[in-house]
């Protein structure tokens, strides 16, 4: 049965509204059909680009008294190419230049250019993810990276020295815990507070753990009816440090060995046989098992009033963890040879 820890105010009471188990049940149809689920022809044919790259010819037939084919033509036409279009992002000192529209627009346009600069390279991995994306978008079709913003709120106890009145004002604050007398007529207080912190998190996702709609033609807000992340490397420690309720985490299901091995994952990390074995076979410690949880966004007519919106849901299986209302999905994508009318076109592979 899902289960929501997080009340959705957006569904007023006495509305006709989706379900928790309707809303999971619309999920995992998207889910299965989506461009990109693991027995989908694209996932074959991207699987079958990355054993070329590697050189594991395995589909050419072998000549009577002669080793196995081993092509390396695939390996070096994508680095070519991923040098020439990495080349202008990495050398110049600007990844991202904003232009001022007009003269009142000047200061704001290099405010955003060293902001947005700053938060690629001094907050993220910039060279990384760029390498990355566009590698990803020569060799399996198309590049995608994830954009959220990172919340490091924290609670700090801070000491404060005040005097008589000061003190009293103290005790009215929020965040009081104690105080002490300095035996001086001043008094040490403690006091609770919250210090906001945060950041612009960018990270690539590998094709193999993204989802979209075959019907979506482009990423774009009001013309991708699902998007999904399902990261393979999501443990219910990470769960319960995201806050969601323990019990509820324990219960959930790991996930299966065919989704930890699947054609892409198999071809990618063949070399350490990494895919034949899942979190579980580690150890007892039930923390670092591997949870199938999906960021999910999905266009759906969610509180009944006959208009879709935007959702943004965290799921694993029928469980519905987190539903709130987004404005656009998290994710930006590259396809190298783009095809009309599609998200997903051809590789350079």
């Amino acid at each position: 049965m899902a289960t929501s820890p997080l009340p959705d105010p957006d569904n007023a009471p006495g509305g006709e509204g989706m379900s928790d188990e309707e809303l999971a049940q619309l999920l995992e149809g998207h889910e299965q059909r989506a461009v990109g689920y693991f027995d989908s022809e694209i996932a074959k044919e991207q699987a079958k680009a990355i054993e070329y790259y590697y050189g594991n010819v395995n589909d050419v037939p072998v000549l009577d008294g002669c080793s196995s084919a081993v092509d390396h033509t695939v390996a070096i036409t994508v680095d070519n190419g991923l040098a020439s279009v990495l080349k202008p992002f990495v050398s110049a000192e600007e990844v991202v230049a904003f232009d001022p529209v007009g003269e009142e627009d000047v200061e704001m346009a290099e405010q955003a250019t060293e902001y947005v600069n700053h938060v690629i390279h001094k907050d993220n991995s910039g060279f990384l993810i760029l390498h990355n994306w566009f590698k990803d978008a020569l060799l399996s079709k198309i590049g995608i990276v994830k954009v959220w913003w990172e919340d490091k709120t924290r609670t700090e106890v801070v000491p404060q020295v005040v005097d008589a009145m000061g003190l009293l004002a103290a005790r009215e604050a929020e965040g009081y815990l104690d105080e002490e007398d300095n035996g001086d007529g001043t008094f040490t207080v403690r006091l609770e507070q919250v210090i906001p912190d945060g950041r612009e998190k960018i990270c690539g996702v590998p094709p193999e753990e993204f989802l979209i709609s075959p019907h979506a033609r482009s990423i774009e807000f009001g013309e991708c009816p699902y998007a999904a992340h399902k990261p393979s490397n999501f443990t219910r420690s990470d769960l319960v440090g995201l806050g969601f309720d323990r019990d509820i985490v324990d219960a959930l299901p790991s996930m299966a060995s065919d989704e930890m091995g699947e054609a892409r994952r198999r071809a990618r990390y063949a070399d350490q046989e990494w895919y034949s074995s899942t979190r579980e076979a580690i150890g007892s410690d039930k923390s670092a098992e591997t949870i199938a949880v999906l960021d999910e966004f999905v266009l759906c007519d969610y509180v009944g009033d006959g208009i879709a919106e935007m959702r943004r849901v965290l799921r694993v299986g029928a469980t519905i963890l987190f539903n709130e209302k987004a404005d656009d999905n998290a994710f930006a994508i590259l396809c190298p040879v783009p095809m009309p009318h599609k998200v997903i076109g051809r590789s350079l592979a």
